[in-house]
């Protein structure tokens, strides 16, 4: 939860149709099972976004934080070969367990 209350959320699904809002990162299922990132409002009433997040493999969201300034960081598992990672991701893959992220 960040300052106002509001409740950030991850988590797996294997839905095309999961409720992603206009503005989402990745609005579209990539097949498998993706991992999604939420926030609701203090109620529970109002979406402020849901995505969808992650590649052609299988993908989980395990545990998500929320910084002062109401950046979400998500972590959790792929075994995506395409999986959405910045230039220069901090944790190489390994073969050894599907990578950390």
């Amino acid at each position: 939860m960040d300052g106002a209350g509001a409740a950030y959320i991850t988590g797996e699904t294997g839905s095309a149709d999961f409720p992603t809002t206009p503005s989402a990162f990745d609005p579209s299922f990539n097949g498998g099972w993706d991992a999604f990132v939420a926030k609701l409002n203090a109620g529970g009433t109002t979406l402020h976004y849901a995505t969808f997040l992650g590649g052609g493999g299988g993908d989980k969201g395990h545990a998500i934080a929320v910084d002062g300034a109401g950046g979400a960081y998500v972590t959790g598992w792929t075994t995506s070969t395409d999986f959405p990672t910045t230039p220069a991701p901090s944790i190489p893959a390994t073969t050894a367990a599907p990578p950390l992220w």
